[in-house]
């Protein structure tokens, strides 16, 4: 595929046509005198600069709970509707201390007026399971992701991308259990995890990223510095539209190989994912970071590119 998404274009349009919403939403500071200087502060605001080499950080848990929780206050309601509570929600979880969470028994109940729309209930229960999580796992980012992150990357011969690898444990920690059928990893996986994430049985999901499935675990990671597509509904339906005269066979070619290294019986929504980051990432203009590219991309269908409202332009070279 030779197609780009046409960042200039896009950064364009949020300016020409969404200058003033966005600098509201995200109480933005500064006259903003093009789209370059706009989207950068949108990029700032959005907190998701990658790491160098997010496999090098050793992240606090304080900072995996926050980032679970941004990640799950993500979920189906407007960004900055999440972004005007958050300051009361950090207040309310100890300034995201996962440990006074379950020491002052915070309940899910106690949040919910934070995470406002239908997914209320359980995006605080999953919230408030990432402290338990946190509270009985020190040090969750080194113990339990560096090491799977690790696993699966010698798997295949250490010839995974940061961005690629994203995606494999994007795919093992959003997952129900039963769709990795490699058992060497399984039994690899039993000896490096901590005990209290384990089963006896060797298929379990106790290891699961609580709240969470495919787009919410991939903002859990990009909001630790990993670099990726989260891929959301605006992602999903602006690719479908740009691509509905194009031939993205090899991309569904990619995404079976993909699956097959590590013999994963993948849903349907599992393949999504990957197709449609597999395709961010075929289209990503060189020398920029997915993530960024993703973000903005998700700003344009949020606040321009509406679904039912689009304009037919294209945003592709």
């Amino acid at each position: 595929m030779s197609l780009t998404i046409d960042l200039s274009l896009v950064k364009k349009s949020l300016y020409d046509n969404a200058k003033e919403e966005i600098i509201k939403d995200y109480g933005l500071q500064g006259n903003y005198n093009n789209p370059e200087e706009l989207s950068a502060a949108l990029l700032d605001a959005l907190r998701q600069t990658p790491a160098v080499d997010p496999l090098a950080e050793k992240y606090s848990n304080y900072k995996v709970f926050e980032a679970a929780a941004r990640s799950i206050g993500s979920n189906a309601r407007k960004w900055s509707t999440f972004v005007r509570n958050e300051g009361m929600l950090c207040t309310t979880l100890h300034q995201y201390n996962p440990s006074h969470v379950v020491m002052n028994n915070v309940q899910p109940a106690t949040i919910m007026c934070f995470l406002p729309g239908q997914s209320q209930k359980r995006d605080s229960e999953g919230i408030v399971a990432w402290a338990n999580i946190l509270n009985n796992v020190q040090d969750y980012y080194s113990k339990v992701i560096i090491p799977v992150a690790h696993l699966l990357r010698e798997s295949v011969g250490n010839s995974l991308t940061i961005p690629h690898l994203m995606l494999y444990l994007v795919a093992f920690f959003g997952s129900e259990p039963g769709i990795w059928r490699n058992s060497s990893i399984i039994s690899a996986l039993r000896k490096i995890l901590p005990a209290s994430l384990m089963l006896e049985t060797p298929y379990n999901n106790k290891w699961k990223f609580k709240g969470m499935m495919y787009a919410l675990g991939a903002e859990f990671l990009r909001n630790l510095g990993w670099s990726g597509f989260k891929v959301d509904r605006h992602i999903m339906r602006l690719f479908k539209l740009w691509l509905q005269n194009n031939n993205v066979d090899d991309t569904h070619r990619d995404v079976t190989r993909f699956l097959e290294c590590f013999h994963i019986d993948a849903s349907e929504e599992l393949r999504s994912y990957i197709y449609y980051s597999m395709l961010g990432m075929k289209m990503s203009p060189q020398g920029i970071e997915y993530s960024h590219v993703d973000n903005l991309v998700w700003a344009l269908g949020a606040y321009v590119e509406k679904k039912g409202k689009e304009s037919g332009i294209r945003y592709l070279n």
